[in-house]
């Protein structure tokens, strides 16, 4: 009998206005499964209070790169909040693995996309070569549709 022990880290986030100003709220888990049973190891929302667009002040944290998880990162509020949600994201996420990195896990999957300050952070704990992770993400219908409209522009 294989036996293989694999870890799983999902969440999902929400944006939304909370007492005149924007919120992110993050929902998290994470399990272990070994040996037929499966382990819940965290479960765990966080809140965080997006950059007031009225009183935003401009300061470079450092290297990484910010995608413009709401909207693009054009516009300096928006990166501003895209910045603040990647790195509450990081943070959470790096937590978890962490955790299931205790028990040496052979695969771990990640419920989710990928963002390069997660990615930063998870490649800093310096994963055993035993260790292997899969990022998951689902395609939505308009990133579908546009997935179909460059094949097209190319066949």
């Amino acid at each position: 009998m294989i036996s293989i022990s694999t870890g799983a880290i999902a969440y999902e986030r929400t944006v939304k206005e909370s007492d005149s100003a924007q919120v992110c709220s993050l929902r998290f888990a994470s399990c272990l499964s070994r040996n037929y049973g499966v382990t819940p190891m965290r479960s765990e929302d966080w809140v965080c209070r997006l950059p007031d667009p009225a009183k935003l002040v401009r300061r470079a944290f450092g290297y990484s790169e910010t995608r413009g998880i709401v909207g693009g990162v054009d516009d300096p509020i928006l990166a501003a909040q895209s910045e603040t949600i990647e790195r509450l994201l990081g943070d959470a996420l790096t937590v978890c693995l962490a955790q299931l990195l205790e028990v040496q896990p052979q695969l771990i999957f990640v419920l989710g996309p990928c963002y390069p300050k997660t990615l930063g952070r998870f490649l800093s704990l310096r994963l055993p070569a035993s260790t292997a992770i899969v990022w998951l993400t689902r395609l939505r219908q308009d990133s579908y549709d546009s997935f179909q409209q460059i094949g097209r522009a190319h066949v």
